[in-house]
This record gives C-alpha cells, sequence and structure tokens, in this order.
C-alpha cells in the first residue's frame, strides 16, 4: 500500500484492482464515496470535502482501516 496526495486529494495505491474495487464498494456501504483510478483502477481516490470536521475525517479513516484489514 502506498500512500500519496496534495492537499486534501489523497491516492491509496494497492495491490490490483480488484482489492481497490472491494475497497471502494465497503466504504459505500459504510456512506463514504470513495473512487478509483490509476491505470490498472488499484488506486482509492479520497477527495473529502475541505470544510469536514475533524471527528468525520476521523471516522472515514477508520472505516477505510477496517476495510482495507478485512481483505
Amino acid at each position: 500500500v502506498e500512500v500519496r496526495g496534495a492537499g486534501m486529494m489523497i491516492g491509496v495505491e494497492l495491490d490490483d484492482g480488484d482489492r481497490a474495487l472491494r475497497a471502494m464498494r465497503g466504504m459505500l456501504e459504510r456512506g463514504y464515496l470513495v473512487l478509483t483510478g490509476g491505470l490498472r483502477s488499484e488506486t482509492l481516490t479520497l477527495t473529502p470535502a475541505l470544510n469536514i470536521h475533524e471527528e468525520r475525517l476521523a471516522d472515514a479513516a477508520q472505516a477505510l482501516g477496517d476495510v482495507l484489514s478485512s481483505g
């Protein structure tokens, strides 16, 4: 897993597109909109609002950690 970004736009590069798709669906099930990108759709693209509340951002980070650790 590689994480890179500029400002509030973050890319989380995963092993392959299938894992990224599963993670995207897992985040959507938890109420978060995450897109995939990259040449092989292996990157999760996180673009939170600039005015996101810190608590909501922490919740999203926890959800992403849970999704990625579950497969």
